[in-house]
């Protein structure tokens, strides 16, 4: 059969049915090679930027480093921030304490949305299909992390780098002797640091207690802090006050100085004959119990031959004496004369002579 055989409504036919048997296998190769997400379920998750590289249909949904969906779709909301809507693989949950991130794969490459599962991971509860991932991170861009450089070298000005590095070139031109001491000291001191570690850790450690310890006395430092609070307030309110005290002080300590400065010989004096009375009693404190011990046996049987109780809570007698405020008089030793002497007469031996 030759095309010339064949009338035009022939032709058209055949064409016709050829280009459905095409379309019908274009069709049933597409149909083959989608995959199914029967069973899947859909979340949104809402970021103030999506970043560069984050492509739907592309872009993989990640627990842990494996893949369990992809993103299917981005768009801008009317408050200028990006929800992102997220497929997630049939069998998988997603817990309501989950966190969304936006992580690149590489430097330049395409990211991936990635889930934390957080504490309800087993426990529940879950999201519902169609739910929200409340809690989201943006992602950060090597664009953005370079920006804030970038503006920092495009504010500084070349010619005013080189003035300064001139300046100081000029600055140290000849000073490499001292630049080199200030090293080597600055080695010293690193050698004497290191050599030292463990007092300096000590020191640390008792630093540690200290702070421990003010710690536990917190309030008590409060209360401290508003007391000279309330003393400084006082002070700074009566300068005039102040003013005559450390006047008044001044003037003590000077004259506690002139006397300390003329009568520093006395005072040696006194500073000795103490340390001899303390050198004595130290070489014979093994005595001293038993002299305490006399003295007490003694006063008792004086309180006692001073006053005699009688019955019913009477006093059958009782002695009385006047006690001189004369030393010389209460201990004789003391003196060198006869206290009980009348005066304008010597005292004399047993034998008449004076």
């Amino acid at each position: 059969m030759s095309d010339e055989s064949l009338s035009s409504r022939s032709r058209t036919m055949f064409g016709l049915v050829g280009a459905g048997v095409i379309a019908a296998a274009a069709i049933g190769v597409a149909i083959a090679s989608t995959p199914s997400h029967a069973g899947s379920t859909y979340y949104n998750a809402t970021f103030g930027t999506a970043g560069q590289g984050l492509d739907p249909g592309k872009s993989d949904v990640k627990v842990r480093g494996i893949a369990v969906g992809t993103v299917e779709h981005i768009k801008l909301d009317r408050n200028g921030r990006v929800t992102v809507r997220l497929r997630v693989d049939k069998g998988v949950r997603v817990p309501d304490t989950a966190s969304a991130t936006i992580e690149p794969v590489s430097v330049f490459g395409p990211k991936d949305l990635v889930l934390n599962p957080g504490a309800h991971e087993v426990s529940g509860p879950y999201l519902r299909d169609g739910g929200t991932v409340v809690r989201t991170s943006d992602p950060q861009d090597l664009s953005q992390t370079a920006w804030p450089a970038y503006n920092l070298t495009k504010a500084i000005n070349p010619d005013e780098v080189a003035t300064i590095l001139h300046t100081l070139g000029a600055g140290l031109s000849g000073e490499g002797p001292a630049a080199r001491r200030l090293i080597q000291n600055g080695a010293t001191v690193v050698d004497a640091t290191y050599q030292d570690r463990a007092y300096i850790r000590a020191l640390l450690s008792d630093l540690n207690g200290l702070s421990g310890t003010l710690a536990a006395h917190g309030d008590n430092v409060t209360r401290f802090t508003g007391d000279f609070n309330t003393v400084s307030k006082v002070i700074t309110e009566k300068p005039d006050k102040v003013d005559q005290l450390l006047a008044q002080a001044t003037r003590l300590s000077d004259t506690v100085g002139t006397t300390m400065r003329g009568h520093g010989a006395n005072l040696g004096r006194l500073i000795d004959d103490v340390g001899g009375i303390a050198a004595t009693v130290h070489s014979e404190n093994d005595k001293l119990p038993v002299l305490m011990d006399s003295l007490n046996g003694f006063f008792g049987l004086l309180s006692q031959i001073i006053r005699i109780p009688g019955p019913s809570g009477t006093t059958i007698a009782q002695a009385k004496e006047v006690l001189s405020l004369d030393l010389c008089q209460v201990f004789i030793d003391v003196c060198t004369t006869d206290p009980f002497q009348p005066k304008g007469k010597t005292a004399t031996t047993p034998g008449g002579r004076p």
